[in-house]
């Protein structure tokens, strides 16, 4: 099942306010517990891994902005898609209007000329 990504950036967007940040203080015990992930509207999150911390921080911004991208992405590619028709349309009836039914073996039989008067050179 694929995500929802306007769902995905309202999550974000909910989200406490950033920067967030990863600190490198360390705390004993748990080898992996030993960062914290914190805001500065929030205060301290909770311990983990100096690693975990900093991707939770990291993704505070870039998730928001690699959605934005793609959703930004998703529309050109579906506004393209929708000019393409309508080109091939356009062709399409040029063709017929000019009785081109047979364009594309013009095309082929052209290039197949070309290249035969370039061997020959």
């Amino acid at each position: 099942m694929g995500r929802n990504l306007h769902e995905d950036l309202a999550m974000c967007i909910a989200a406490t306010e950033g920067p967030w940040g990863a600190s490198h203080d360390e705390w004993p015990g748990n080898a992996n517990l030993r960062h914290w992930v914190s805001t500065h509207w929030d205060g301290l999150a909770c311990a983990i891994s100096y690693e975990d911390a900093r991707f939770i921080a990291e993704a505070r911004d870039g998730w928001p902005y690699a959605i934005e991208r793609a959703l930004d992405a998703e529309m050109k590619v579906a506004q393209m898609e929708r000019r393409l028709r309508a080109v091939e349309s356009t062709v399409e009836r040029m063709l017929d209007f000019y009785g081109c039914q047979d364009f594309w073996g013009f095309v082929m039989e052209y290039e197949t000329e070309e290249a035969t008067a370039d061997d020959k050179a």
